[in-house]
């Protein structure tokens, strides 16, 4: 009687066995790692900062319009913000009245203003960043930024006895524009890490570009503006 030798016969019974060593050393050979999402190398391009300084720009300059207009919307239909700006100017210390004023007139406003000035700022990088957190978390540092801001600058002015008006204004709307530009900044590099080549570049960029026009601008322009109609 013939004996099929051991090996024949085992692979007679199981006629997959080799396919499944093979599967089994392609899963042992593949690597550990997730290959990320594909991300559009021209963010990354060379002359990247043009573009990026271009579009902060335009999102200063929609920004500025559109946060002049919510203000003034918010205090022609508020009474709130008015009696508590006035009692607020009246006594210059703070009260309930004058905090709800400052926090309706400027928050709703300013969270808008922000939200989509970062839209804009997300089309500069290809929209390649979740627009929900994007806008989410930009809108929120700003906004906390900025009542922090203002706390400071409102507890300053009244510790202050007779400072020079014109100096005085300057240097409120450079810290008023470096720390809320830095704030946003912040969050937004967290999300950039993961796409972009050397992502600090990023709210090095946005810090001075906001921070630059709001001096001279909202500074330094307005300043002038208003010393002229005195």
């Amino acid at each position: 009687m013939h004996e099929e030798p051991p090996d024949l016969a085992n692979e007679q019974q199981s006629p997959n066995a080799n396919y499944q060593y093979q599967v089994y050393d392609q899963q042992q050979m593949q690597p550990s790692y997730r290959v990320p999402i594909a991300v559009d190398n021209t963010i990354n391009a060379p002359k990247r900062w043009r573009r990026w300084v271009g579009y902060n720009i335009l999102a200063f300059s929609l920004s500025c319009m559109s946060m002049l207009l919510g203000t003034f919307v918010m205090a022609l239909i508020s009474h709130t913000v008015r009696n508590g700006l006035q009692q607020f100017v009246e006594k210059l210390s703070f009260n309930v009245a004058g905090v709800q004023a400052i926090a309706i007139l400027l928050g709703f406003p300013l969270f808008l203003t922000i939200g989509v000035a970062s839209i804009i700022q997300r089309a500069a990088l290809y929209q390649q960043v979740a627009v929900k957190s994007w806008v989410a978390e930009s809108a929120v540092s700003g906004l906390g930024a900025a009542f922090l801001v203002v706390s400071v600058i409102i507890i300053s002015i009244m510790q202050r006895s007779d400072p020079d008006p014109s100096i005085n204004y300057l240097w409120i709307v450079f810290t008023t524009f470096l720390i809320i530009s830095t704030g946003i900044s912040y969050f937004q590099w967290r999300q950039l890490r993961t796409i972009l080549i050397h992502a600090w570049h990023w709210p090095l960029i946005a810090i001075a570009t906001w921070t630059g026009m709001g001096t001279l601008i909202v500074g330094l322009g307005m300043g002038i503006i208003i010393n002229n109609l005195r």
